[in-house]
C-alpha cells in the first residue's frame, strides 16, 4: 500500500497520490497530544479524589435535579480546582494562561 500504484488501483478514482516519508512532525503533535491528555488526566483524578473526600468528611449533599452545574461545584469552589498554565514549561509559569480542565458530568 505504499506504492503509488497500488493506491491508485486499490481506489478507483484518485488523480493524485502523494505519499509522505517523513513522519517527524507527525510524531512531535502526537506526543504534545499525549503529554497535554496526561496533564488534563491528572488534573481530573485530582480533581475526583478532592471531591470523594470532601464528600465523606462532609456527608453526600442531594443535588437538585434542575441543577446545570458539575456536581464537583457542590464539594469544590472554582477557585480551588485543580489547574494548569499553557505554554512552554518554564516560560508558562510566568506568562502562560491558567486553565482550569473541563469538569466531567459524572465527578
Amino acid at each position: 500500500m505504499l506504492s503509488v500504484e497500488k493506491l491508485k488501483e486499490t481506489f478507483d478514482h484518485v488523480e493524485k497520490v502523494w505519499i509522505n516519508r517523513d513522519h517527524k512532525e507527525l510524531q512531535d503533535l502526537i506526543d504534545e497530544r499525549n503529554k497535554d491528555a496526561l496533564t488534563l488526566e491528572g488534573a481530573e483524578i485530582k480533581l475526583i479524589k478532592t471531591c470523594n473526600k470532601k464528600a465523606k468528611k462532609e456527608g453526600r449533599k442531594e443535588i437538585p435535579e434542575d441543577h446545570d452545574k458539575n456536581i464537583s461545584s457542590y464539594y469544590i469552589q472554582d477557585k480551588k480546582r485543580p489547574h494548569h498554565k499553557l505554554g512552554k514549561p518554564v516560560i508558562s509559569l510566568l506568562f502562560g494562561k491558567k486553565v482550569h480542565p473541563l469538569p466531567s458530568p459524572l465527578t
